[in-house]
């Protein structure tokens, strides 16, 4: 939704303040946020262990954390992304979500072993 609001920034009627306040409020807030490193709704990844979600779960609030800090204008809610990204506990950052390396560059994704559908 940030990604299809950024297209409709400059577009006559769309009201950014609106899309930016649900953004944060209804979404980042209670959902992105609390997943990826917990706040006042709860702790992270839903209060359970940190491995037991499957790396999509991360990256896919990621990529909504990331977007919504770009569409808001809000640099720190970028940077927890791309922290998270880097350092994150969770099977989606960088670290955890390639767990083996290979000689030559090769390496196994995280969810390789899970289905087809999930390693592309």
């Amino acid at each position: 939704m940030a990604n299809a609001a950024e297209l409709m920034r400059d577009y006559p009627g769309f009201n950014v303040e609106q899309m930016q306040d649900m953004l944060l409020t209804v979404f980042y807030k209670p959902l992105n946020e609390r997943f990826l490193i917990g706040n006042e709704y709860g702790n992270s990844h839903n209060d359970s262990y940190i491995q037991n979600y499957w790396a999509n779960w991360d990256l896919s609030n990621m990529a909504a954390t990331i977007a919504i800090g770009i569409f808001c204008d809000r640099r720190d809610i970028y940077d927890i992304g791309v922290e998270y990204f880097k350092n994150g506990a969770g099977n989606g950052s960088i670290y955890n979500a390639i767990p083996f390396l290979h000689p030559d560059g090769l390496a196994q994704w995280q969810e390789s072993g899970r289905d087809q559908a999930h390693i592309n």
